[in-house]
């Protein structure tokens, strides 16, 4: 049996229900959809971002080949991020609890994200579901690094936007962030670099690095943060991402501090370290030798692992001699399913 067969015996997403479409369905042939692009409403916000929601509500909803799956949403990735960037101008600035208006168009800006994520999800999973091997080999190895690295990277975007309104994460969030990451690692393409314009200071970045982006991010404590400095803490973390390592323990003779595991079926993101204290499987990053102005405390929701075979790695950071790795270093367990 091989690696994808292995991972995907069943889906591991929770995705909607799809049907066939039918004769009053969205015309996705590549013409048409770049027309309808061209023709959004920009100037009547509320009217542009309405018509892609349902758009991408209705694309959830089909069943389609994933290659045009694949297509369509990459034809629609800057028309979201225009819609979004615009929608978060509109509340940016705004004294919290924000008005109902507001807080409704910060919704819909996680909406665009988590239906983003989810797009690139049904691509990853139908494209694993497939056994035929000629199949397989049409999509090849850089087809799947590209849809997960794409699905992951909107899973961070709808954390951000969680983080920016101090509002809770959708259930199931960090399950498919631990699951898109090992998808990759047992695909063998988690240090492909992958190429995106939405990036901020980096023009490419690995598959594990926007993972570890991601870990690095919920560990400064991003509900703490005031409005807009989260998106800024974000974007730096992808040129320290790159400072940070995973790999095997036991190498050089270092020492890791701050344990912690992560069960793939949970949850959760990287326990505190407070919470690692005489109990084997959980923990966090240590921060004594991290530069108190480029990290907050950690986050203090600590995460249950249950019995299975462990991974485990280790994980160096940047401390405050310049960008420069420190001394701090952390044990991550992946759980393997028994």
């Amino acid at each position: 049996m091989s690696n994808a067969d292995e991972v995907l015996r069943v889906s591991v997403f929770p995705l909607p229900k799809r049907t066939k479409p039918h004769k009053d369905s969205f015309d996705i042939s590549p013409g048409h959809l770049r027309r309808w692009i061209a023709a959004l409403p920009f100037d009547d916000l509320s009217r542009a971002a309405r018509a892609l929601y349902d758009l991408l509500v209705e694309l959830s909803t089909l069943e389609i080949d994933p290659i045009e799956r694949f297509r369509v949403l990459e034809d629609l990735r800057d028309s979201v991020r225009e819609a979004s960037r615009r929608l978060e101008q509109g509340y940016a600035n705004v004294s919290f609890p924000l008005p109902a208006k507001l807080y409704r168009a910060a919704s819909l800006n996680r909406r665009f994200q988590d239906l983003m994520a989810t797009g690139y999800k049904q691509v990853v999973d139908d494209i694993l579901a497939h056994r035929e091997p000629a199949y397989r080999r049409f999509f090849g190895p850089s087809f799947h690094c590209v849809a997960l690295h794409r699905a992951l990277r909107y899973m961070a975007r709808l954390l951000l936007a969680c983080y920016e309104i101090y509002a809770p994460h959708p259930e199931n969030t960090w399950r498919d962030i631990h699951h898109l990451y090992g998808l990759s690692v047992r695909l063998d393409c988690q240090g492909q670099p992958v190429a995106d314009s939405h990036y901020a200071l980096v023009g490419e970045a690995s598959l594990e690095e926007a993972y570890k982006q991601i870990l690095l991010f919920a560990l400064a404590s991003p509900y703490r943060l005031r409005p807009g400095e989260g998106a800024q803490v974000y974007a730096a973390l992808e040129i320290w991402s790159a400072s940070c390592r995973l790999g095997p323990l036991g190498g050089g003779g270092r020492q890791a501090r701050g344990l912690f595991s992560v069960e793939p079926d949970s949850d959760h993101q990287a326990p505190p370290p407070e919470s690692a204290a005489g109990t084997p499987g959980r923990g966090g990053l240590d921060p004594r030798h991290h530069d108190p102005r480029r990290s907050a405390a950690p986050p203090s929701a600590p995460a249950e692992v249950r019995p299975g075979r462990r991974r485990e790695g280790l994980a160096s950071c940047p401390g405050g001699d310049g960008g420069s790795p420190s001394q701090t270093h952390a044990r991550l367990g992946y759980a393997d399913r028994a």
